[in-house]
């Protein structure tokens, strides 16, 4: 519908139009301006904005046209611009000096940086010569701006020509070579314990081990240090590690690139090359970046865009390491099935687990329990007892017991004061045999010896032990020992032992043994033995023994062994062990030179220290500090501790863990992922979800604009998504950038 003025209002008129369309629909608005002849002069102004989105792109045609007679003087169209040109000044320079650029290019990588100039006259660049690109602008609206791209080593290699002009015409390139040092150089052993292995584990009858570990970020960046590189950025890794004989890790001889490629790059975490003067890398998990960055809209000359939904797989699979499980954790299980299952040892090896004892195999599952056995070996038996309290050993009780013949000492006087008796009591003896020894059997206890345990309080670990003592109690018979029943012995032990009877106390000897625990590592720091043994025994009436009361102790000795720990490094301990107590000397007479008697004295026995590669025991719990444990009680461990008694070596189950992702629409095959340093099924979930990302549909795009601007992959660029690559270009003093991003599409 067309629009006249009938008559003159002002000398502007202002029509505003608005058009709102789909992105796949095209517009057209056609004006047309007319005026009588000679009356006014029409000038049309168009200004045409978007609204500010620099994913669509408005493309403005001007056709201007005239009519008139041929009498009619000439009009002349113009389109007034509603933006001022941008003004671009480039310069060129190698190693500073200032060169006469035809045209170059720079190429920012996610892991190196590349660059190309084409100069006017002969150049001859050295390896290693800085190629520097420095671009001025000024825009519109805003002040002059200043552009440096990354400095570009020149790798040496030049092409010279002939210019059709009779001028010569250089050609050369440079590129940085932090990703070449990550990939040339080779590592030492990082691992510490493939170098040097935990002595327990090699140890074939060790109870529980302290594995060496190595957390997978610090490896990693020490790796990146032998090569002169700096790590930073998302450790989606946190927290995890490679253990001993568990999950197993080198690095000898290998690369800084082929450690990252074995654990963060199989989860597609980028590695990009952060500031190339400083040597500086950046992690970055899919879809994750460090920075923003826009673009002025207005500028954009060119934006192409490019789908991929073909890539995603129907399902992606991590498998994390293996989940290992004390078999006495839910031994119970095991002993009530009866289904023994296949388990590996600290080690890592294969061990074969067997119930030959099943009623140690329940007492071992139980958290009160008494344990009662006995063995009859050479006519002896020798019965014991373990008593469990809150899942540990507070008591180990062994009776020995046999049989023994007691003999009656006879002396030539006894034989004729029972012969006369003998004919006295009766006068028709006709020679019938005299028993002059006596002779008589008895089922008596030999020892009982007991030890009781307690341990330092707020731990579940069974090596643990504070304190222990044990007590040794010794009889002796002959045959004028009046028998007693058994005493001290408990209920549980006394019906296996029916019928044994104690003689006479010989002695009671105790040995007490104190443990002191390093709070700094847990390791054994101080054992300290008291030993009291009889020294001396003493009997009277020997002048005949058919009445002599038993001998009794005299003197009880004391004997002190104190045994100390003290690592150097590098695997080595001090171990020191001092023993003290009596010692019995000889007197020699000085004035007949004659052993007179002898004397005891109190004195070190025996003192040695040693350089050694054996470790002492280790606890896995936290250990409190040296005053605490002077403090310690017996039990007080949680639910859960176990004691190990009846197995030789600590066995694990060994399962598998491994986490899925599906994507039921996916048309791409199934991706799997191994990653051993993964210790927890619930992280590997989270990491699978993390790598699956990754996969997801995505959309690509290219855009184009003179502006400047001195970007890296790793950066967003507005909506358009991830930047991936950058490419700057210009020949004389234009410039192009241009930017490929990539947006995942999360559903």
């Amino acid at each position: 519908m067309p629009f006249i003025l009938t008559r003159r209002r002002s000398r502007l008129l202002t029509l505003t139009l608005r058009a709102q369309t789909r992105e796949t629909e095209r517009v057209t608005l056609t004006l047309r301006a007319s005026a009588a002849p000679g009356t006014y002069r029409v000038t049309l102004v168009l200004h045409a904005q978007t609204a500010p989105d620099p994913a669509r792109i408005y493309t403005l045609v001007l056709h201007a046209q005239t009519t008139g007679g041929a009498s009619d003087p000439p009009l002349r169209s113009e389109v007034l611009y509603g933006q001022p040109p941008i003004t671009t000044v480039t310069r060129l320079t190698l190693n500073g000096v200032l060169l006469d650029g035809i045209s170059w290019q720079h190429t920012r990588h996610e892991m190196y940086v590349e660059a190309e100039f084409t100069v006017r006259g002969i150049v001859r660049p050295a390896r290693g010569d800085v190629m520097s690109v420095e671009v001025q602008q000024r825009l519109p609206r805003q002040g002059p701006t200043t552009t440096t791209y990354e400095a570009v080593p020149a790798d040496g290699d030049y092409q010279i020509a002939r210019t059709p002009d009779g001028g010569y015409r250089t050609t050369f390139r440079g590129r940085t070579t932090q990703d070449q040092d990550l990939q040339n150089t080779r590592l030492p052993e990082l691992i510490p314990w493939v170098a040097n292995p935990s002595r327990q584990i090699e140890s074939p009858n060790y109870r529980s081990v302290t594995r060496q570990v190595a957390p997978v970020r610090a490896i990693l960046g020490l790796a990146f240090t032998e090569a002169g590189q700096n790590l930073s950025g998302l450790d989606v890794l946190q927290g995890e590690y490679w253990e001993e004989t568990r999950r197993e890790f080198t690095t000898r001889d290998r690369s800084p690139t082929d450690v990252y490629g074995d654990t963060y790059g199989r989860l597609n975490v980028r590695l990009i090359l952060r500031e190339s003067t400083q040597n500086t890398w950046l992690m970055l998990p899919p879809g994750v970046a460090d920075n923003v960055f826009q673009l002025r809209p207005e500028f954009l000359t060119a934006l192409s865009e490019q789908a991929e939904s073909s890539r995603t797989p129907v399902r992606v699979t991590l498998q994390a390491g293996d989940l290992f499980t004390q078999v006495e954790d839910y031994l119970e299980e095991v002993v009530s099935t009866e289904a023994l299952p296949d388990v590996v040892g600290e080690d890592g090896q294969p061990q074969k687990l067997e119930i030959r004892d099943r009623n140690a195999a329940r007492f071992e599952v139980s958290r009160d329990a008494v344990v009662t056995g006995f063995v009859d070996r050479d006519g002896r038996r020798t019965a014991t007892l373990t008593r469990k309290r809150a899942g540990r050993v507070v008591q180990v009780v062994e009776v020995i017991t046999g049989l023994i013949e007691l003999t009656e000492p006879v002396t030539p006087d006894d034989v004729l004061e029972r012969a006369r008796t003998t004919l006295l009591s009766s006068p028709y003896w006709q020679g019938q045999l005299i028993q002059l020894q006596q002779k008589r059997a008895l089922n008596v206890v030999f020892s009982i010896t007991e030890t009781t345990f307690k341990y330092l309080p707020g731990t579940e670990d069974s090596q643990a032990v504070a304190e222990s003592l044990t007590t040794r109690t010794a009889y002796t018979y002959t045959y004028t020992t009046v028998p007693q029943g058994a005493q001290g012995i408990p209920a549980e032990l006394a019906a296996l032992v029916p019928g044994a009877i104690q003689g006479d106390l010989l002695g009671r000897e105790s040995t007490r043994m104190r443990n002191v625990w390093s709070p700094q590592g847990g390791w054994l720091r101080e054992r300290i033995t008291v030993e009291s043994r009889v020294g001396e025994l003493g009997q009277t009436g020997l002048d005949d023994p058919g009445t002599a009361p038993p001998p009794v102790a005299l003197t009880v000795e004391e004997y002190t062994t104190t045994e100390t720990y003290k690592p150097t490094g590098g695997g080595y301990w001090i171990y020191t062990r001092t023993r003290i107590g009596p010692q019995k000397l000889p007197v020699r007479d000085m004035d007949t030179g004659e052993i007179a008697k002898t004397e005891r004295r109190i004195g070190v026995l025996e003192h040695s220290e040693e350089l050694t590669e054996n470790a002492p025991p280790t606890l896995r719990d936290e250990v409190p500090d040296v005053d605490a444990q002077a403090t310690s009680t017996s039990g007080g461990a949680t639910e859960g501790s176990i004691s190990g008694l009846p197995w030789p070596r600590v066995t694990y189950l060994r399962d598998p863990q491994i986490a899925v992702a599906e994507n039921p629409d996916g048309p791409a095959p199934e991706i799997a992922v191994t990653l051993d340093a993964v210790r927890e099924q619930d992280r590997a979930g989270t990491l699978v979800g993390l790598l699956n990302l990754d996969y997801q549909p995505r959309v690509i795009r290219t855009v184009q604009t003179p502006q400047a601007a001195r970007l890296r992959p790793g950066m967003t660029l507005g909506t358009l998504g991830v930047i991936r690559l950058v490419t700057a270009r210009g020949q004389g003093h234009t410039h192009t950038l241009e930017v490929e991003t990539v947006e995942i599409r999360r559903e």
